[in-house]
C-alpha cells in the first residue's frame, strides 16, 4: 500500500499532483491510502509519497528519527532535502530550479504591475532525481546550485 500525504488540501498544485498520482497508482492496481500526515503507527507503511517540499522534509526527518522502514518519494530541491537524500531517507524527488521559479514569479509580478495582460506560463520544468544520482552534473545544478560543476 502507498500512503499519499495530503499535506496541503487547500493548495491547488499539491491537490492536482496528489490526484494524478492516485489515479495512476489505482489504474495499476496499487492500493492507495491518503492522509494529511504520517500516522502515529507509520511502521507498517511500505511507501510514502509527499507532494510538497515541507511534507517531504518532515517525512524524511521522521523516517530518520524513528528509523521507519518506508520508502519515501517527494518533491523539492532545498539543502535539507538534498541532505536527507544523501542520508538515504528519500529515495527520489521531483526537483526544479528555484532560480527558474523565482524568475517566473518576478516576470508575472512585473506584468501585473505594468497592467499588461498576464501571459500563460509554461509549467515549471522539473527533473526526477534518484538518491544514487544526486551527484550527476545535471542534478548538482538543481540540488547544489552554488557548487562548481566539478562536484564536491
Amino acid at each position: 500500500e502507498v500512503l499519499l500525504l495530503d499535506s496541503a488540501p487547500g493548495c491547488t498544485g499539491v491537490t492536482a499532483r496528489l490526484a494524478a498520482a492516485q489515479k495512476v497508482l489505482e489504474a495499476q492496481g496499487v492500493p492507495v491510502q491518503r492522509a494529511e500526515g504520517l500516522p502515529e503507527e507509520a511502521g507498517g507503511v511500505g511507501w510514502v509519497i509527499a507532494f510538497d517540499p515541507v511534507a517531504t522534509q518532515a517525512a524524511a526527518e521522521r523516517r530518520e528519527s524513528e528509523q521507519l522502514p518506508f520508502v519515501l518519494y517527494g518533491v523539492g530541491s532545498s539543502t535539507a532535502i538534498a541532505a536527507q537524500m544523501e542520508k538515504g531517507n528519500i529515495a527520489a524527488v521531483a526537483a526544479w530550479s528555484d532560480y527558474a521559479a523565482g524568475y517566473l514569479a518576478v516576470r508575472q509580478a512585473v506584468e501585473a504591475a505594468q497592467r499588461e495582460e498576464l501571459q500563460s506560463l509554461d509549467p515549471l520544468a522539473f527533473s526526477i532525481v534518484q538518491g544514487e544520482d544526486i551527484y550527476a552534473p545535471e542534478n548538482q545544478k538543481l540540488l547544489f546550485p552554488i557548487m562548481s560543476s566539478s562536484g564536491r
